[in-house]
């Protein structure tokens, strides 16, 4: 199985891969269509690390957030498709 490439992540330990794990599944399952994918991932780790993910998915994107410290993945996956995965602090 492929593994993502990480940009950068300030997550650590075995979130670290059950984050990676849930975007490979998430992507894997959804195929082409990344606005599927993305939902799955958020939903997932919502439901596994709390509410107030956010997920970017696509090709050639920059970005500039503020997210919760030990909560951010910039990866690769599939060669060029980008995800971003963050959380931010809620309401």
């Amino acid at each position: 199985m492929q593994q993502p490439v990480i940009a950068f992540s300030d997550i650590e330990g075995d979130m670290r891969q059950e984050v990676m794990d849930t975007i490979v599944s998430g992507i894997d399952k959804s195929g082409t269509d990344l606005e599927s994918a993305a939902k799955s991932i958020k939903e997932t780790l919502d439901k596994q690390y709390g509410l107030t993910w956010q997920i970017v998915i696509g090709k050639g994107f920059a970005f500039d957030i503020v997210s919760l410290e030990w909560n951010c993945m910039h990866c690769y996956y599939q060669g060029d498709v980008g995800i971003l995965a963050f959380k931010t602090g809620g309401a």
